[in-house]
């Protein structure tokens, strides 16, 4: 099982990670993005490849 997390001190909300994301793992919620449902995630690391701010990491479990 993989789980993305959000580095909140370098997370800028660009949303690039919801735009590339192909199982919806990432929300908007309040003008900041959050992981919707990290049970979702394959572990593909296209979040991590298109953030510009390296502000996500894939913890696997």
């Amino acid at each position: 099982m993989f789980i993305p997390v959000i580095k909140d001190d370098k997370c800028t909300n660009c949303q690039a990670c919801a735009r590339i994301c192909p199982k919806l793992v990432f929300k908007d919620k309040d003008s900041e993005i959050c992981v919707y449902d990290p049970s979702l995630c394959t572990g593909c690391e296209s979040c991590t490849a298109v953030c510009p701010q390296d502000a996500i990491r894939i913890d696997e479990v």
